[in-house]
């Protein structure tokens, strides 16, 4: 069973690194409104939209303009975000990014590296949490009250605990609205009949 958690923390650097940053969210929210202002009619298919978006800003990396539309426009997130731009966010998956560990560094101990550049992350606490840089499958830096924030998307897989040897029948439940678990660890996904409580 996979388990997927986020982290989010301050990300920082130099005022080069700091500028470009910024100039990247700059240039991202003005594609999430040129994106937005073609209509719904547009956001189904990522090809024709992404192809759109390349002509309108070829100074924005290429992978970069894929994982805005994708997660913005492309996916059934479009059906919840209809009233304005989504605000503008640098997606970058595990293919191009990569968390390093260095403990002698004294500035930071974690550093995220994409666009051939090391970002000082600050958020010690929950940074440790992450035990294998290898589990990390997404980061999203974005800007809050002027200040840069980076989330980290962790997935690991648990393997399911032996179950227990219980003399009684009676077992304790956990429920939410997508997924059961049992005191006997064993978990059900319910995520197929999730409709069925929305009609109710």
């Amino acid at each position: 069973m996979k388990i997927t958690k986020s982290f989010t923390v301050r990300i920082d650097g130099n005022k080069s690194k700091i500028n470009y940053l910024h100039q990247q969210l700059s240039d991202i929210q003005k594609l999430s409104e040129f994106a937005y202002s073609l209509g719904k009619e547009n956001w189904k298919k990522l090809t024709p939209l992404y192809n759109r978006c390349r002509e309108e800003f070829p100074s924005l990396k290429s992978k970069i303009v894929q994982n805005f539309l994708r997660f913005h426009f492309t996916t059934s997130n479009w059906k919840k975000k209809t009233k304005k731009p989504p605000k503008a966010s640098i997606l970058v998956d595990y293919q191009s990014c990569g968390l390093l560990c260095n403990e002698n560094t004294k500035l930071s101990n974690y550093w995220i590296r994409f666009h051939r550049k090391n970002f000082p992350l600050f958020g010690k606490i929950l940074l440790k949490k992450i035990q294998d840089p290898k589990e990390l499958k997404l980061i999203q830096i974005f800007k809050r009250k002027n200040k840069l924030y980076c989330k980290l998307t962790v997935s690991k897989e648990v393997v399911s605990l032996p179950k227990p040897i219980r003399d009684s029948k009676s077992i304790g439940l956990d429920i939410n609205s997508k997924r059961i678990v049992l005191s006997n660890n064993d978990f059900y996904d319910l995520k197929r009949h999730y409709h069925r409580k929305i009609e109710h």
